[in-house]
């Protein structure tokens, strides 16, 4: 288990993070570099989490380099700095070329399990299900230029053949199915990103703040990345964690993992049935007010027995 970890406040920044990493889901490497200082001009440094491998290029190999080859004395900036990163990638990977057959077989080994189902129970309906789970909570529409990439791109030709043979195992539309196993596809290459974290300080304020990124995928020498997150100090102390997110929220909230979501499930219940109870007692007063003023409006009618007893008119209870 890795863990990362930013530390803001109002003077200070603190990158924290482990030397272990786990690659291909079974080696463990402990003597990792994750965060490099590239201090000069202006304070900065960079983290790094998630894959340690960007496209098998490992990222503490790449940095290290890109330190020694260029000038990091000239950034004014944070974002300056992780454009050139991305920069360097391009230029020194530009003939990088995608294993397909590797993707091809991480696929299969990710949904394969899935798609054995259609050829030996033909239970289609659950592998569909089973699909679209793994896609709740996916903002597909974040990803969408590396979607676009993806299915454009001339290396991926065989891979929409692929898919083609895949889609031809379902009943239904060969189009949806094709949609769906891209936006898989996409998940997967998510689920190895390689994020980056640069830190510092503003060159006017002073002020700590760093940004966040992305790296999903190298195409045609071109890097697919996520949008560029800000994150300034606004007031409040933060601690917010890039590894095992999760965890480190439920250690640093006090709560078991293991019973958060219950413990969150309850309160949410709880509260939806309190507020139901207030909606149904806010209804009832409504009700009861308008009957009372329904009743008022009655007994100071000009027209009642009352008033008229009383020899008053309508003009004598007018401003009434």
């Amino acid at each position: 288990m890795t863990c990362e970890l930013v530390l803001i406040n109002e003077n200070n920044l603190i990158m924290a993070a482990d030397k272990s990493t786990i690659l291909n889901d079974e080696k463990i490497f402990d003597n990792v570099n994750k965060i490099f200082d590239f201090s000069g001009k202006h304070v900065m440094a960079v983290m790094v989490y998630g894959n340690p491998d960007f496209m098998s290029i490992s990222m503490e190999d790449l940095l290290l380099d890109f330190k020694d080859e260029i000038s990091y004395n000239k950034y004014d900036n944070l974002e300056d700095l992780g454009y050139s990163i991305i920069d360097y990638i391009e230029e020194e990977y530009s003939d990088y070329e995608m294993d397909i057959k590797l993707i091809k077989f991480e696929f299969l080994r990710l949904f394969g399990n899935f798609i054995r189902d259609i050829l030996n129970d033909n239970e289609e309906k659950a592998c569909l299900e089973s699909f679209e789970e793994f896609l709740n909570n996916f903002d597909i529409d974040k990803y969408k230029t590396v979607f676009e990439s993806i299915k454009s791109n001339k290396e991926f030709k065989s891979l929409d053949n692929f898919f083609n043979n895949l889609a031809s195992l379902f009943s239904c539309s060969n189009t949806y199915i094709k949609d769906l196993l891209y936006k898989l596809f996409i998940r997967m290459l998510i689920l190895k990103k390689t994020g980056i974290v640069i830190g510092g300080y503003d060159t006017i304020s002073n002020e700590p703040y760093f940004i966040n990124f992305e790296l999903i995928t190298l195409l045609d020498g071109e890097v697919i990345t996520s949008d560029f997150k800000k994150v300034v100090y606004e007031g409040d102390n933060l601690i917010l964690a890039f590894s095992q997110t999760k965890d480190i929220v439920a250690f640093l909230s006090g709560i078991h993992p293991k019973f958060q979501y219950n413990l969150f499930y309850r309160i949410e219940s709880y509260y939806n049935d309190y507020f139901n109870k207030l909606n149904i007692i806010k209804e009832d007063i409504i009700n009861s007010d308008n009957k009372s003023f329904n009743k008022l409006k009655e007994d100071i009618n000009p027209d009642n027995k009352f008033f008229n007893k009383l020899n008053l008119t309508k003009n004598d209870i007018k401003d009434f």
